[in-house]
């Protein structure tokens, strides 16, 4: 099927490249690489998030297979079991954020920019942002700000009387969802030292 010229090459591209690591995939079988499975998920993402173009529209050529491959997980999902593609790409240890997580990240890293473009006064960025965010070290605050873009620049400049406000609402989303993980992973330790 070809692409008309409002299609980006970078799509069929990117398509190319979800069959390709799909296809490695499908023939290494199981176990699955965690490796190779999480580059897999990461195409799937950006697939699905470049899918819907800027004007509201579906990209011209939609991943049909790919669709067919997520309904059947979904429908494991559905039945109580999780599949093989989604249970073996976790990974002991501390993992990378979720898009959730990361989107709280982002309210804290546009807000450090805006201080630093000197749009918001804050003497103490950084102190603000660990208190937001429950931080014990300010080298996150650090690290979050060279690995995520900030959010759209254009819109908050025009909405920075709401920013801060924003930016603390994240940071208690943030805690309470580490607060959930710390929690339990306490609760873990703790009971593998009640064992011992």
């Amino acid at each position: 099927m070809g692409l008309n010229m409002s299609a980006t090459p970078d799509w069929s591209s990117l398509l190319d490249k979800e069959r390709r690591l799909r296809s490695a995939l499908t023939e290494a079988g199981e176990p699955l690489e965690p490796h190779a499975l999480r580059q897999w998920w990461l195409v799937v993402s950006a697939v699905l998030k470049a899918m819907v173009r800027p004007d509201g529209r579906f990209s011209e050529q939609l991943p049909m297979e790919l669709f067919a491959v997520l309904g059947r997980m979904a429908g494991y999902l559905a039945a109580g079991q999780v599949p093989v593609p989604i249970a073996d790409v976790a990974t002991k240890g501390r993992t990378s954020p979720g898009p959730c997580e990361v989107g709280h990240i982002q309210f804290a890293v546009t807000y450090r920019h805006m201080v630093d473009n000197k749009l918001i006064d804050d003497p103490h960025p950084v102190r603000t942002i660990m208190t937001a965010y429950g931080l014990r070290s300010p080298r996150t605050v650090q690290q979050w700000c060279k690995r995520h873009p900030p959010l759209d620049l254009t819109l908050w400049t025009h909405m920075l009387e709401a920013l801060p406000d924003r930016m603390f609402g994240a940071g208690e989303a943030y805690r309470q969802a580490n607060q959930r993980t710390w929690s339990s992973a306490q609760g873990a330790r703790r009971a593998r030292g009640a064992r011992k």
